[in-house]
């Protein structure tokens, strides 16, 4: 279903911020960028999916813990956002890696970092906007509580699917 990634959700925030605490966030990344790379290119039935998006999960959170401050550099994000605008003409897959070419699924990983680049310095520029600040309150209250937003949507869609069916 849809809410497949919340376990990983949670063991990435857990183990990310264990890491960082024991300052080894670099060897975590490295880890879990080898291990996921490892099991692209060496398919190993019977994996469950947690495992490998806790991989690729952890090597994301490094990253943007590591950019945090570097992506609204303007130049940063001029390089980003043209990495990003270049992937989409391309046939680098998203989010599940599921081609055959084994440097698209290489590619995918910066890729993906310069979308969250661009999207985060687009989302900061409406979120400045003029017309945005009265309704700042309302942005923040739905960041601050975003899991409570993620966690129904399933159940929510598949009763209101179900009921538009019914009739």
């Amino acid at each position: 279903g849809a809410l497949w990634f919340l376990p990983i959700l949670f063991l990435v925030r857990g183990i990310g911020n264990w890491l960082l605490r024991k300052n080894i966030l670099l060897i975590g990344a490295i880890v879990g960028l080898c291990f996921t790379l490892f099991t692209l290119y060496v398919h190993i039935p019977f994996l469950p999916l947690y495992i490998s998006g806790t991989a690729w999960g952890l090597f994301f959170f490094a990253v943007g813990y590591w950019l945090r401050d570097k992506e609204t550099n303007p130049w940063f994000a001029t390089i980003a956002a043209i990495g990003f605008v270049a992937s989409l003409f391309t046939n680098i897959p998203s989010v599940y890696c599921g081609v055959d070419n084994m440097l698209w699924k290489v590619l995918w990983y910066p890729a993906c970092v310069c979308g969250c680049v661009t999207f985060n310095n687009i989302c900061r520029m409406i979120a400045n906007a003029s017309f945005v600040v009265h309704s700042r309150g309302a942005l923040q209250h739905v960041g601050r509580n975003a899991m409570n937003y993620y966690a129904p949507h399933k159940i929510i869609f598949h009763l209101g699917f179900n009921l538009i069916a019914w009739f």
